[in-house]
């Protein structure tokens, strides 16, 4: 099979998949705790802009699966 086909059908079930995707932008302040949303449903992604996330504190009843990425991004999985 061609790779542009192949490529293109991978892209299109991707497409098709992840019709709920969305973004939220929170302002960082250093004195205070940020708090997110993570989704029940599906992987949440959480970066820094222009920063590397290098370590995260979170309490153990509330994760299924956490990982920090070398990238700097955080993955969360319900």
């Amino acid at each position: 099979m061609n790779i542009r086909i192949l490529r293109f059908i991978i892209g299109f079930i991707a497409l098709v998949n992840v019709n709920n995707i969305y973004a939220v932008e929170y302002e960082l302040e250093a004195d205070e705790l940020l708090k997110l949303e993570i989704s029940d449903s599906g992987p949440t992604r959480i970066n820094l802009k222009d920063e590397k996330i290098n370590d995260i504190l979170m309490y153990p009843q509330n994760t299924v699966e956490v990982v920090v990425h070398e990238s700097g991004y955080l993955f969360i999985a319900p």
